[in-house]
This record gives structure tokens, C-alpha cells and sequence, in this order.
């Protein structure tokens, strides 16, 4: 992540805009320095839900090649936070497993309660 460290051959430069990082904050990508800002706009992912970039001083988490900020993952429905519990996709929308099984999962065709997962059916 990112660094301050100097290397002793000389001033360290971004590799994308050659601004000195002498006493910045800093990161490496392949083994090259970059300002935070060259880094940001070349490398960093665009979250799914707010379209903003995710910045290096962000959280970031990430499912089948979609990213989300940390404070952007979250049920599609009740808006509970998902960072620390189970989630479903549904066309690449989010949701809690409870919510996931409330508008989508199997019902009994006599009292419409949800089929949860393990649970046995009879014919």
C-alpha cells in the first residue's frame, strides 16, 4: 500500500507524472513508485453501487469481478450492511440472505412460508 519510504539513489519520482514524492505518500505498483493520485486514476476499481473510483485510502471488497467501497455494500432492500454476513447476487444486485430468500427461494404451495436451505420437502 502506500509508502513514504525514499530510496537513497536519488529523489523518487511518480512514474506517471515525474512529481518528486520526496516527503509524499506514495505507492507501488510493479515494483514502480506512483502518486497517489496517478495510482487512483490508472489503477484503482470503480465501485458498483456509487460509481465513484475506490481510493487507496478506502476498504474495498469485491465479488465476480464487481467492487464496492465497504459503506456501499449493502442489501439492495433492507440496506443492512453485508461487509460481515452472508449475501446473494440476483442480476448483480445485492442482498442479505434474508431478504434474498423473501423474494426469491421456493415456498410451500400450502402455508407460503420460505424454503430455507436443509430443509426437507415432501411431496
Amino acid at each position: 500500500m502506500a509508502s513514504t519510504a525514499i530510496d537513497d539513489s536519488g529523489p523518487v519520482k511518480c512514474k506517471q507524472c515525474e512529481e518528486s514524492l520526496s516527503g509524499k505518500r506514495y505507492t507501488l505498483k510493479d515494483d514502480q513508485p506512483y502518486c497517489l493520485t496517478c495510482y487512483e486514476d490508472q489503477f484503482s476499481h470503480t465501485c458498483d453501487s456509487c460509481k465513484q473510483k475506490i481510493g487507496c485510502d478506502s476498504k474495498e471488497l469485491s465479488f465476480k469481478d464487481n467492487h464496492w467501497h465497504e459503506k456501499c455494500f449493502f442489501c439492495n432492500d433492507c440496506k443492512s450492511a453485508l461487509s460481515s454476513k452472508p449475501f446473494a447476487t440476483k442480476d448483480n444486485t445485492l442482498y442479505c440472505s434474508d431478504c434474498y430468500d423473501e423474494k426469491f427461494s421456493p415456498r410451500c404451495t400450502k402455508c407460503q412460508k420460505v424454503f430455507k436451505s436443509g430443509m426437507r420437502t415432501h411431496e
